[in-house]
């Protein structure tokens, strides 16, 4: 039977939410002034609220039993248990905590243990069959609180197996996975319904052994990010993560120098956020060829625990980047505030407590005297010498006759 709700329940229901929702909207605002009223007046606006409220009340009431009402058509329309019907018309969560292993439940797990045990392969006990043997027989009652516990431990063991277990066939592992991704999408799209959000949700498989493909769902602004922001196919990016998923960079890197590029840029990438993390500027940027003077001495910031006596990135092999994000992943380098006694010591021992900027280079064309820069009919400036009647002073002829130069 349809789960009903008596009209006590619901004006209780609606009484209690009215109260939280009024004492939640009091509870910020202050007084600005006095209440002069009297003790007749006073009296006379409670009473007007208690009818407002109680309007407030009915009206709700009416409206949760309206659908409480089209829900249980619905249910009884479409063969569907009330709770679960109202759980899709009103775009409701489903994710919820398990229930609780009772000792009936384990005690009908166990017997059912021992009853598909002489059954034929394949074959197992119907929950109606054990819950009509359990009923008729009296051995519930007999059972000692230890064995009863025990039973619960076992139950809630197989419950776990089942729920997280590995799967051992390849078709049970895709029936798993595309389930789970079914009920995530309608959770996604609901949840989308009720905050307005956008989600990607990417599956694919991180082992040989599985062959599934890889499942995804996305709603339209997050495939035109993807298509538009990214220029790649939503699919062609679902094949790439699960590529990597796989393989690391050697499935999305065809040789040494992408896997490289792409270690040196999250590299980067990690070295950026930490500074920025640390110093709590989020603009700042890596300084790697000035290091010591735009970074150390100017936010008195260092990194700590970097494995390479080197800092250009570029000159280092695929080996040592790798050692170089694992630090970071680990812990092992990090960014660290430095204090005005560190600071100084730094300083101390890497030029003798001055540090300054390199000079800059001197221009190839140092010395060298350069005509003025005359625009071409295109958009690039061209040096040009100048020309003779330039230097004589004489007028330039237009680059363009106007009518009243006719005349």
């Amino acid at each position: 039977m349809p789960l009903q709700y008596s009209r006590e329940k619901q004006h209780a229901r609606a009484k209690y939410y009215v109260e939280l929702m009024t004492k939640k909207y009091y509870s910020g605002k202050k007084r600005t002034k006095k209440n002069n009223l009297s003790q007749v007046q006073r009296r006379a606006a409670a009473e007007r609220a208690a009818v407002t409220n109680k309007a407030i009340y009915a009206d709700i009431s009416a409206e949760w039993a309206r659908q409480d009402e089209v829900i249980r058509e619905l249910a009884f329309k479409h063969n569907m248990h009330f709770r679960k019907m109202k759980r899709k018309l009103l775009r409701l969560s489903t994710f919820g905590k398990a229930r609780k292993v009772n000792g009936w439940n384990a005690w009908l797990h166990c017997m059912a243990l021992k009853i598909n045990e002489d059954l034929p392969p394949g074959e197992k006990a119907k929950l109606a069959d054990l819950q009509a043997i359990a009923c008729s027989a009296d051995t519930y009652s007999d059972i000692s609180p230890e064995d009863l516990q025990a039973m619960k431990t076992c139950h809630a063991q197989w419950r776990l197996l089942k729920a997280k277990g590995s799967r051992m066939q390849n078709k049970a592992i895709a029936h798993d996975v595309r389930c789970t991704v079914n009920a995530m999408e309608q959770e996604l799209i609901d949840l989308s319904a009720r905050c307005e959000s956008s989600s990607l949700l990417i599956v694919a498989r991180r082992s040989a052994h599985s062959t599934y493909s890889p499942y995804y769902t996305a709603d339209d602004s997050a495939r035109n990010f993807i298509e538009l922001g990214l220029g790649i196919s939503l699919h062609e990016f679902c094949t790439k993560f699960e590529a990597y998923a796989l393989m690391g960079l050697d499935g999305i890197a065809k040789n040494d120098n992408q896997r490289r590029t792409l270690l040196k840029r999250h590299l980067r990438m990690l070295v950026k956020m930490g500074l920025r993390n640390i110093t709590g500027k989020p603009a700042l940027e890596m300084k790697w060829k000035n290091y010591e003077i735009d970074i150390v001495s100017e936010h008195h910031v260092a990194l700590t625990g970097w494995p390479s006596a080197s800092m250009n990135l570029d000159s280092l092999s695929t080996v040592t980047l790798n050692k170089i994000i694992d630090a970071f992943d680990s812990g092992e380098c990090k960014w660290i505030l430095l204090s005005a006694e560190d600071l100084a010591a730094r300083r101390e021992q890497s030029s003798g407590g001055e540090l300054s900027k390199p000079p800059r280079k001197t221009r190839v064309d140092a010395g060298v005297q350069r005509g003025p820069y005359k625009k071409s009919s295109g958009s690039a400036r061209s040096m040009e010498s100048p020309s003779e009647d330039e230097e004589a002073g004489a007028p330039l002829s237009n680059e363009y006759i106007d009518d009243s130069d006719d005349n």
